[in-house]
């Protein structure tokens, strides 16, 4: 009885209309905002310890790209950008995959407002006005790169989610393959977004008092 109502379900879950693809990167984009506000109040709230942490971490941060050639800091970038992309990629291509596609754009949001935050709380306005200079144009392009990949990654695990449950689905040719392209195109933006922090640190970077 239990199986024969899973699948009557599945077979009605098929039928319905997808959700749009805008619909899904609203969803996406207001988890991003959501984190950015949440980590900005998080590093509000936070005590002498945490701010004193951070301040460390953020003096042995530029430390660090003040002694970098121009690769080292894109790929610095790059990296953790990379990550995510690829926890995009493999989540997925899982059936329950949707709902670890959401953590994406939280934990982006939330470490855009953390270190956003920690840099005007440590430097003050001119802190605020490097990290507005150099880090949100690279943010921005992620994030709206991140947020595509979270669609394309939710319009596959809800199909094998689909085809999983409801074996008479309709399979389609070539499903991973585009979806595995779809993904190598997105790591352009990705890419062009930390070499556009990487090239900015280096033209302004001179112009701030704590780097020069």
């Amino acid at each position: 009885m239990l199986k024969k109502s899973v699948v009557i379900g599945a077979h009605k879950f098929r039928k319905n209309r997808p959700v749009p693809t805008e619909y899904k990167s609203i969803v996406f984009l207001c988890l991003f905002v959501c984190g950015v506000v949440f980590g900005v109040m998080l590093s509000s709230k936070g005590n002498e310890s945490w701010h004193s942490a951070f301040g460390t971490l953020i003096k042995n941060h530029l430390t660090a790209k003040q002694g970098s050639s121009l690769l080292v800091n894109f790929c610095g970038a790059f990296t953790p950008l990379l990550v995510l992309l690829v926890y995009d990629y493999v989540f997925g291509m899982c059936g329950v995959g949707t709902m670890f596609l959401h953590l994406t754009p939280i934990v982006l949001g939330v470490l855009s407002g953390v270190c956003g935050a920690e840099f005007y709380h440590q430097l003050a306005l001119e802190g605020l006005v490097y990290w507005c200079c150099v880090n949100i144009p690279c943010n921005a392009i992620a994030a709206a790169s991140l947020i595509k990949c979270c669609c394309y990654g939710s319009e596959l695990s809800n199909y094998v989610f689909s085809v999983l449950i409801y074996p008479k689905t309709e399979r389609k040719e070539g499903v991973l393959k585009e979806y595995t392209l779809n993904f190598l195109v997105m790591t352009l933006p990705i890419a062009l977004g930390s070499m556009l922090n990487a090239i900015t640190f280096m033209l302004v970077g001179k112009l701030f008092s704590f780097l020069s």
